[in-house]
């Protein structure tokens, strides 16, 4: 860990340029995150950190208590010093609230904010006279899902390493959803690749997602950003190094691992939020893919898989 108590990123920009947190990553060479402030302030540049003031504050996590709508709309961030955690209540009564500190002139600390808010609409929603008023975040859930395609699509003609691949892929969604105590969810698709290399496409089923590394091995990096989310080996069909990471351009497709497809922000976004989801125990991967012929590897064969 670095300054102020984030992690490190060494491998970005070299040793002690860049620190990382739960919800955004810190340039220390010139002071400044790399995506804008999601509760910025008008006489601070939304690029600042710390407001600008590293001495007296600090951000561990970045961002901490995350607001929705119930619909699933993005409300505000409070960067407060309790356990990060993402909370869906009810617009209507989360607007009377802001409505009535501002009328009256009340200015809360963000631990203050939280506790306040939301025990006033816990309060409200046992009563049973208003309904659903919040929700707590209770678990993160992964879905894998497509179809398998020709793997020509994205292997370039002439290629050496052609005849090594199998003839098809499978091309898809990696799902990623936020659970919530009222049975709701809030998720967002990643494009995403398995196979055609070594024994192809991840085999459908049910995995669990127990950890996430840093990397910048070669077949795992996009856009300069290189990690993988290590879930546990399939052994009905001998199946083993299983990981999501970046597929690394030009994409062509991963060696049984699920590749993903997409920018650098998009890269970043899912990176923090396994970081934050594995804090609190592993994560279920569902993968199902339709046509899957669910490759096996032979005993005793050696796997390549992140190639």
């Amino acid at each position: 860990f670095g300054f102020n108590g984030q992690e490190k990123d060494d491998e970005v920009y070299g040793a002690g340029n860049l620190n990382t947190a739960e919800f955004w990553e810190y340039d220390t060479r010139i002071g400044r995150r790399w995506n804008t402030d999601p509760r910025p302030n008008i006489s601070v540049s939304s690029y600042a950190t710390f407001n600008n003031n590293p001495i007296s504050f600090s951000d561990v996590h970045g961002d901490t208590t995350i607001y929705h709508g119930m619909n699933g709309n993005y409300l505000n961030t409070i960067n407060d010093n309790g356990a990060t955690t993402m909370i869906k209540v009810d617009e209507k009564a989360y607007n009377t609230f802001n409505k009535t500190l501002n009328k009256n002139g009340i200015k809360l600390s963000p631990d203050a904010y939280v506790s306040s808010l939301n025990n006033i609409l816990d309060k409200l929603e046992a009563t049973g006279k208003y309904g659903d008023l919040i929700s707590r975040q209770v678990g993160s859930e992964l879905v894998f899902s497509g179809q398998m395609e020709n793997s020509s699509n994205i292997i370039p003609q002439g290629s050496i390493d052609r005849g090594k691949a199998k003839p098809l892929y499978a091309n898809g969604t990696l799902t990623v959803s936020a659970l919530f105590d009222n049975g709701s969810r809030i998720s967002g698709d990643l494009s995403a690749r398995s196979g055609p290399w070594d024994y192809s496409a991840l085999p459908n089923g049910d995995y669990d997602a127990s950890s996430i590394v840093n990397t910048q091995e070669s077949g795992m990096v996009r856009n300069g950003i290189g990690f993988k989310v290590i879930f546990n080996d399939n052994t009905v069909f001998n199946r083993t190094q299983l990981r999501i990471h970046p597929d690394q351009e030009p994409s062509a497709g991963s060696a049984g691992c699920i590749g993903l497809t997409v920018t650098r922000a998009e890269l970043v976004s899912f990176r923090n939020y396994m970081r934050y989801a594995l804090r609190n125990g592993t994560v279920p991967l569902r993968v199902n893919i339709r046509n899957n012929p669910n490759y096996s590897r032979p005993k005793g064969k050696n796997s390549t898989s992140g190639e």
